[in-house]
């Protein structure tokens, strides 16, 4: 019984996978053949939707794959929707429509599939959520996004909910570079900051991104933060005197911004 059922759940996510491939490649000629071919699969993809990308476990066995696979479509039937998933290696896609669906319940999904599949896998997983595909050739784009959130989180590995729109030009530059220089870029750039302060850096990291963040201007970042401009600018001499950090410098301006950004991507702080 086993086998069988593990026999006709590979060839429906192999019908299921043939028809995203094709839409993935963006190499398709006929749009409403494509479009029909959706609906004998039970797809309206005339419909925005959205993908959640997780990975299962590497080592896992076919009989693992399967369980894994059921476990993602009840989740998926608990929401009352039903599931289209395909996977590829140990990576899973799941398509659900979102006609009805607000920023706000995309994250609710997410959360859902975060709460139920944690304790399956037994360790921290991490959910990425595509950017909504209106249009056909959205896919492709999409699918790539998710490859480059992959890459990310390989080199700044993390948990929880990813939003592949939350990258923008910083996840191309993390998507082509590797964990090691990542991780020698911030000990160079934040590291001194982290030794000084041993954990107690939330507030001079939090001063430098508003400073940034305003293009260097004392008053505008002050009101961001809620204190004086007097206290502000005491903070900034601090932070050049006791770190040696030129802001009036445009290199040093870029590689603060980007070690911020990758900071708040790895170990988000709040202003």
């Amino acid at each position: 019984l086993l086998m069988k059922s593990l026999a006709q759940s590979r060839e429906q996510q192999e019908t299921l996978s043939d028809l995203l491939f094709t839409t993935f490649s963006g190499n398709w000629r006929n749009a409403d053949a494509l479009r029909a071919r959706g609906r004998a699969l039970g797809l309206d993809l005339t419909k925005p939707q959205v993908f959640f990308a997780v990975r299962g476990s590497s080592s896992a066995t076919d009989a693992e794959r399967h369980s894994e696979y059921q476990a993602l479509a009840r989740s998926c039937q608990r929401l009352g929707k039903e599931p289209a998933i395909i996977r590829e290696g140990a990576v899973y896609l799941i398509m659900l429509s979102v006609s009805d669906g607000s920023d706000k319940k995309i994250n609710n999904w997410a959360n859902h599939f975060l709460r139920e599949m944690t304790p399956i896998w037994g360790r921290q997983v991490f959910i990425i959520v595509s950017g909504t595909c209106a249009d056909l050739a959205d896919y492709a784009n999409a699918r790539r996004e998710i490859d480059d959130a992959f890459n990310v989180l390989e080199a700044i590995p993390r948990s929880g909910i990813v939003r592949t729109s939350a990258f923008g030009g910083t996840g191309l530059l993390l998507a082509i570079s590797g964990h090691q220089r990542i991780e020698t870029f911030l000990k160079n750039t934040l590291g001194p900051i982290w030794d000084a302060e041993k954990g107690n850096s939330a507030e001079t990291l939090t001063t430098i991104r508003a400073y940034l963040e305003s293009g260097c201007r004392f008053s505008i970042s002050a009101e961001a933060l809620g204190i004086h401009v007097t206290t502000m600018r005491y903070r900034i001499e601090r932070i050049k005197d006791q770190f040696g950090i030129d802001f009036s410098d445009p290199e040093t301006r870029f590689e603060f911004d980007l070690a911020m950004r990758i900071h708040d991507f790895r170990d988000p702080i709040k202003m």
